[in-house]
């Protein structure tokens, strides 16, 4: 749940600086890009515990009203 959270406050805060009087061009590129990798990196996290947990906590029923929302990661 925090890694899912962590993603979307990253992609909104790379929205929130677009258009700001205050900021050039390249300042908010910078900032924008800082937090799309930010944004990323926790989408990654989110995947790596899915593949790590997903059929853990499926079988002991533990997570359901969160883990409902993803699909079973695929096996490698």
């Amino acid at each position: 749940m925090f890694f899912k959270w962590a993603m979307d406050h990253w992609e909104q805060l790379g929205e929130a600086r677009v258009g700001e009087p205050n900021l050039d061009e390249g300042t908010t590129a910078g900032l924008r890009a800082y937090a799309a990798r930010k944004s990323t990196l926790y989408r990654e996290l989110v995947c790596v515990f899915l593949q790590d947990w997903y059929e853990c906590l499926k079988s002991k029923s533990l997570g359901s009203n969160w883990l409902s929302k993803y699909q079973p990661p695929e096996t490698i």
